[in-house]
């Protein structure tokens, strides 16, 4: 998608191929505290979902990643799933620049919305999305979606939905 001038050398932005799900599960995994999933989830995210999804790579290997998709629902929305930035990489805006060029690239398909669930601890999380919203000058909802009654015997936190938009092209073009 595009090549970037960061702390990172030659970073460059682009959808997956299926051969990626398992250099994306090793991503997941060195990005504590995100769940990884297993790596049949990942093939299937990078084949079937692969303009919803983004990698950033540079000179040594795959250095951050989006997985999302557009719940069937709202096909005007991308669900953010995950995103991961490699350790080597945090504090360089990596994750925001990703979401950014992900909505750019979807937005000729109709996409107007980011949506993600945040649990009320993840605050990098929280900062991510909230800077998104104010960088774009749209609306920020936050609701309640998901108790920890959903969650079974697993100890997991609720989750908010965040819902962001609706993001117009030129005005999403203006803040890159």
């Amino acid at each position: 998608m595009s090549n970037s001038d960061t702390p990172l050398k030659k970073l460059v932005f682009r959808n997956p191929a299926s051969t990626d799900g398992a250099p994306l599960k090793a991503l997941i995994e060195r990005c504590a505290p995100l769940e990884p999933n297993t790596t049949y989830a990942y093939v299937l995210f990078c084949t079937d979902f692969t303009s919803t999804c983004l990698l950033a790579e540079d000179e040594a290997g795959l250095v951050g990643a989006i997985v999302g998709y557009s719940p069937p629902s709202r096909p005007d929305a991308i669900f953010v799933w995950q995103i991961a930035v490699d350790g080597r990489a945090r504090g360089a805006g990596l994750g925001s620049r990703m979401l950014s060029a992900l909505v750019e690239g979807a937005q000729s398909r109709g996409i107007r919305y980011v949506e993600a669930t945040v649990a009320p601890t993840n605050l990098a999380s929280d900062g991510l999305f909230r800077r998104f919203a104010r960088d774009n000058d749209v609306p920020l909802d936050i609701a309640p979606y998901f108790s920890e009654d959903f969650f079974g015997v697993d100890s997991h936190e609720p989750e908010h939905l965040y819902r962001i938009g609706p993001i117009a092209p030129e005005k999403h073009k203006e803040n890159q």
